[in-house]
């Protein structure tokens, strides 16, 4: 049987303008509309009529799917969504992907017989690393709005939450170099996600223009998860002589710091270290870490908002391209040093 989808890579459009062609909506031209419609026709489309029914009767739940809760930004987004799903009068069904393709595409398939009335999603390591985004379509093939949050893709048309990960990033390298760090390094276990790779390109990018031009590269570790996480740090420090670390995760700048002291160096003397999140680990660490605030409540808000003005339709058709960059904040403490 046809899918919108089919119809989206036939017309070379996307699978919302395809989806907004069949419902008439003003925003698709007339031409295109009528291309779009031609396709659906020869290839004997069929609306799954059944979901248009559930999706028009609300449900008042709306689905969450994170990688995990460990995480204490994952945590925070989570409360900070259902806090203000409550507070509108509807109900949070939250799932756990665990960094899994597959798990992700069962949730999302379970989803989408209309038993909630929308989706707000950060991807699964997986689901990034293979760039296969069809599960999540599916849910725009029967008609339930997305809001992506942190972890997300150019190549869907939805609203998506997120922080400049590149800027962060580059502003957090900047105040290593202000503090007099030659030669710090990039250190980071979520290379394939969209938030790990914009992340390096930041580190790049700061050191490029502030240190050595002709190593825009940099000195950068990337591992695939905590297996030889000592082993492999312990290996590129004494390679490398560095002197300060901005590692793209929480729980990554804690265990080096543990690596670096264990090490016989101090912090921050000999190694600063800046990580992300802003988490209790980062408040009670010692020394205390250094951090990157990505407001994790912020984004849960907005998230929720943007998808319930999708779901209620109580102000003007939202613009499925909107980027809401929620703005990011360096909180400094013990494990860096100060600007003299």
């Amino acid at each position: 049987m046809a899918t919108i989808k089919d119809i989206a890579e036939l017309a070379n459009v996307s699978v919302s303008t395809v989806s907004k062609a069949l419902n008439d909506s003003p925003e698709i031209g007339s031409q295109t509309s009528a291309k779009i419609k031609a396709i659906a026709r020869e290839l004997g489309y069929v609306p799954n009529s059944a979901a248009v029914a559930l999706k028009r009767s609300a449900t008042h739940h709306i689905g969450i799917i994170v990688p995990e809760i460990s995480s204490e930004f994952f945590s925070k987004l989570v409360q900070a969504i259902e806090t203000s799903a409550s507070k509108r009068g509807f109900k949070s069904v939250l799932c756990f992907s665990k960094e899994s393709f597959m798990t992700e595409s069962q949730i999302i398939q379970n989803f989408c017989n209309g038993s909630v009335d929308g989706i707000i999603i950060s991807m699964s390591k997986q689901t990034q690393q293979l760039r296969d985004y069809k599960h999540i379509l599916s849910l725009m093939d029967h008609g339930i709005p997305v809001v992506m949050v942190d972890r997300t893709c150019d190549s869907i048309e939805c609203e998506k939450v997120c922080i400049n990960d590149f800027g962060a990033s580059e502003h957090a390298v900047e105040h290593l170099i202000a503090t007099g760090c030659k030669r710090p390094a990039f250190i980071s276990t979520i290379p394939k996600t969209n938030v790990g790779k914009e992340r390096k390109k930041g580190y790049r990018s700061a050191i490029q223009q502030k240190l050595y031009e002709n190593n825009a590269k940099g000195l950068v570790l990337e591992l695939n998860g905590y297996r030889n996480f000592e082993k492999e740090l312990d290996s590129f420090i004494q390679q490398n002589a560095i002197d300060g670390i901005l590692a793209a995760n929480e729980l990554a700048a804690i265990k080096a710091m543990n690596i670096i002291k264990k090490k016989g160096l101090q912090i921050p003397e000999d190694v600063s270290v800046i990580g992300f999140t802003d988490g209790q680990l980062s408040q009670h660490s010692s020394p205390s870490l250094t951090s990157i605030s990505q407001n994790a409540n912020t984004m849960g808000a907005i998230a929720l908002k943007r998808l319930l003005l999708q779901i209620t339709r109580d102000v003007p058709r939202p613009n499925n391209h909107i980027q809401t960059v929620v703005k990011h904040k360096l909180i400094l403490r013990e494990s860096t040093k100060a600007i003299h």
